[in-house]
Order: C-alpha cells, then sequence, then structure tokens
C-alpha cells in the first residue's frame, strides 16, 4: 500500500485548481447525495457557478486554505475548513469542515483521511480546540468516515430550509493532534 501513496499529495489549493476543484464538486454532489436530497436541489447545482465560488474562494487572501488532493498530479479531491459559523461556538477556538469531497474513482482507498488531517492540521496551526462539520442525516458512509476519525455527535443538529434537509452536528476535540496517516506526503507548492 506505501507504493501508492508514493503517487498521492495533498497540498494547497490555487485559484488554478478552480476548474478541477468544481468539477469534484459537481459530480461528487451527483453520487453522494443521490437518494438523500431532492433530485431538484442536486440538479440545480451549476458547475459555472460552483466554479466561480471556488475560484473567489481560493482567491480571497483573509480565507483559510482548500486543500487538494492529486493522484498522479491530476485533483481527484480536496476539502475546505474555516471558521465555525455555528452562534453557539467560539469561532477562534472552533473550526468547521466545511467540505470533503473525492471523486467516486478515488473513493475507499484511505485518501480521505489525508484531506481531514490537512484541515485538523491547519486549525491545530491556528489554535483551534475542536473541530465541527454538518452531516446530513441518512449518510452512513460520511457518519462511519467521520466516526472513525474521532467525530461524536455533539448534539446539536438543524433542518435547512427550504428543502427540509436534516443535518447532525458532529464534534472533535483536536488538542494534541495526532497524524491520522504518516503515510501521505503533505507539501505546499
Amino acid at each position: 500500500m506505501t507504493g501508492y501513496f508514493e503517487n498521492v499529495s495533498v497540498r494547497r489549493a490555487k485559484p488554478a485548481d478552480a476548474n478541477a476543484i468544481a468539477s469534484v464538486h459537481f459530480l461528487s454532489w451527483r453520487y453522494e447525495y443521490a437518494g438523500l436530497l431532492p433530485e431538484s436541489v442536486i440538479r440545480s447545482q451549476s458547475l459555472p457557478d460552483i466554479t466561480v465560488f471556488w475560484r473567489d474562494f481560493v482567491s480571497e487572501p483573509n480565507n483559510w486554505p482548500v486543500f487538494v488532493l492529486e493522484e498522479d498530479r491530476h485533483v481527484v479531491g480536496f476539502s475546505s475548513v474555516i471558521p465555525a459559523r455555528d452562534d453557539d461556538v467560539d469561532e477562534l477556538k472552533v473550526s468547521e469542515l466545511a467540505a470533503i469531497y473525492l471523486k467516486e474513482s478515488s473513493r475507499d482507498k484511505g485518501l480521505g483521511a489525508s484531506l481531514l488531517q490537512s484541515c485538523l492540521d491547519e486549525s491545530c496551526a491556528r489554535g483551534c480546540m475542536s473541530m465541527v462539520l454538518w452531516v446530513l442525516d441518512g449518510n452512513r458512509q460520511a457518519l462511519g468516515f467521520y466516526r472513525k476519525h474521532g467525530f461524536v455527535v455533539d448534539g446539536d443538529s438543524r433542518c435547512e430550509e427550504p428543502f427540509a434537509v436534516h443535518e447532525t452536528r458532529m464534534r472533535v476535540d483536536i488538542t494534541g493532534n495526532a497524524s491520522l496517516s504518516d503515510s501521505m506526503q503533505t507539501h505546499d507548492e
């Protein structure tokens, strides 16, 4: 398995990565949320709009970084961490995993852990003590992934209007953050 990871790396995204990030985001919504979100919501996603969003987000110097995962120099996944947005948490001490997506062909290979680790490392470097995320109720694969990496349901939930989509908040303590995957190579370019 070590040989496989020699062709995989995580780095900070650049504006030039916006098209690849948007493509992963757009396609991931198609397979990840089928049956969990109304089909009209999934179909309403616009690749050009998502591309503009990620280009603007990555280009803004005050935003926290987006990380891309490359397999053989091709972006196959990304993650984004931001200051927590919930009113009941201190955004200076709590970060939020805003997005983590992989191309369908790159799933179930252990690659998501490296994207998550990059976000945990960034959060620790910024002085955060915990990380939260929101996961769609019924998304068993995502729930399993987050639980595997120490996240627990923290008791908060919400219903996203106007789609009546229920989400549960999960949290992990990141003080003394240990690496999830020492075999993954992380670097900035």
